[in-house]
């Protein structure tokens, strides 16, 4: 088995894994805070809500958490 080949079944283990947890960390770059392009947040937004199987409340929740600065007020 080659590097490469390990590397991908490594990193599919840990996305099968990550969506068993469903809800988890938000990335860095997955915040809102009222400043920036809202339907390039939004599309990254459904994008990783799509990958991780949110329900509606987890989309919820997950919103909330990730709205700061100006856009958290709303």
């Amino acid at each position: 088995m080659t590097d490469e080949h390990s590397v991908v079944e490594d990193t599919c283990h840990a996305v099968r894994m990550s969506r068993k947890k469903k809800l988890m960390k938000l990335p860095y770059n997955l915040t809102y805070n009222g400043f920036r392009s809202w339907s390039s947040f939004k599309q990254k937004f459904q994008k990783y809500a799509e990958a991780y199987d949110w329900s509606e409340g987890d989309c919820l929740n997950c919103l909330c958490w990730a709205m700061t600065g100006k856009a958290a007020d709303f």
